[in-house]
């Protein structure tokens, strides 16, 4: 047990065990979804968006609320799978199950990056104190666990799970880029997440802005700082400028969504649950 915290490394079983647990926990939270039939008004939207999709109903896919990435997953899911009545919320909740697992491995991608800039040493310093290496994948771990089971929960059938599995591919492909052998496809991919994390929910849109603008802080001369930022905003636009030019055109001004009204709408002067494609 002395040398668990001594090793450079933590152990190979220390991190599939965490990672089970993670998985296990989860699948736990899953069954009793799927035995309970769990659905909420968000989850009957985004099936109902989902289906429009698939169906070819293109008149009714752009939505200023409900943004498609999510739509897209579910959709296809129960799309794919044709499951009778009763199997239909099941099949979401195993999906959201597998957008999971995915989280998890995006997670373990972020704190990858992090655990190598947290045990870098600082230039021109000595040995800094620092968690042991086992203990730091125990924080991640948990952290990750806490977050996605009680922030986010495996049976909300929303778009949640999606943008934190991509904002941590976001956040790790920053921390990449900062590296000083970073390679140019780092800045172009942070770009792709963030614009696939707008397509999951459109507050994404001024946030991943505001993530891309965050590539200006990284050291650099001048000209390699608006290399990558220029690079991380091509990746952004590529995936969010369609859908901004859709939602634009549908409601004839300038829109990357409207989520932010609809919210405040229902969650503080109450506004009753509308009809998903009234919004």
């Amino acid at each position: 047990m002395t040398s668990l915290f001594r090793d450079a490394d933590p152990p190979g079983w220390l991190r599939w065990t965490f990672r089970l647990l993670a998985l296990g926990i989860g699948a736990l939270h899953t069954v009793i979804a799927i035995q309970s039939q769990s659905m909420n008004e968000d989850g009957i939207a985004y099936l109902d968006l989902g289906q429009a999709w698939w169906s070819g109903d293109w008149d009714a896919v752009i939505n200023i609320t409900w943004s498609p990435l999510y739509a897209w997953i579910v959709g296809g899911a129960v799309h794919l799978s044709q499951p009778s009545v009763w199997w239909e919320f099941p099949v979401v909740q195993i999906t959201n199950f597998f957008i999971y697992a995915l989280a998890l491995l995006s997670f373990e991608f972020l704190w990858r990056q992090l655990t190598r800039s947290y045990f870098a040493p600082p230039a021109g310093e000595g040995e800094a104190a620092r968690f042991p290496p086992a203990v730091w994948l125990a924080i991640g771990y948990s952290l990750f666990i806490w977050v996605s089971l009680n922030l986010i929960a495996v049976w909300a059938v929303t778009p949640d799970m999606c943008v934190a599995a991509l904002l941590y591919l976001a956040a790790g492909y920053l921390l990449k880029s900062a590296a000083p052998d970073a390679p140019r496809s780092a800045a172009w991919l942070l770009g792709l997440m963030l614009g696939l994390a707008y397509l999951a929910k459109s507050a994404l849109f001024p946030l991943g802005v505001a993530g891309i603008a965050l590539t200006t802080l990284i050291s650099g001369s001048t000209g390699t700082r608006w290399a990558r930022l220029g690079r991380s905003l091509a990746g952004f636009l590529i995936v969010a400028a369609p859908m901004v030019a859709a939602m634009s055109i549908s409601v004839g001004h300038p829109s990357f969504g409207d989520v932010g009204r609809f919210t405040y709408l229902k969650h503080v002067n109450g506004m009753a649950w509308p009809q998903w494609q009234l919004t």
